[in-house]
């Protein structure tokens, strides 16, 4: 691997590992509020708003949970399609 090749891996490792702090910092904020999210899921006096909260929390709890498990610079596309999925808020 000629040097610059080996520079743009070094760089892309780096990145990925930085991605991963980050989900790691997000899912481990998500894991601490879990329980609270829980104890309301299966009560049915809760409206339609709440439980698309509870749901859409879920969803993006069982994706930080995917992407935790995705350390290693191979894991780039996926890492890529998650980057994609995302909006900014406005």
């Amino acid at each position: 691997m000629d040097d610059l090749n080996k520079a743009a891996f070094e760089e892309a490792t780096d990145f990925c590992e930085a991605k991963f702090q980050n989900v790691q910092i997000v899912f481990n904020f998500a894991s601490k509020h879990l329980d609270a999210i829980s104890s309301v899921f299966p009560q049915s006096e809760f409206g339609f708003r709440d439980s698309c909260i509870k749901g859409l929390w879920y969803r993006v709890y069982g994706w930080l949970e995917s992407l935790t498990k995705l350390n290693s610079p191979k894991d780039y596309q996926a890492f890529a399609a998650a980057n994609r999925g995302y909006t900014a808020p406005r």
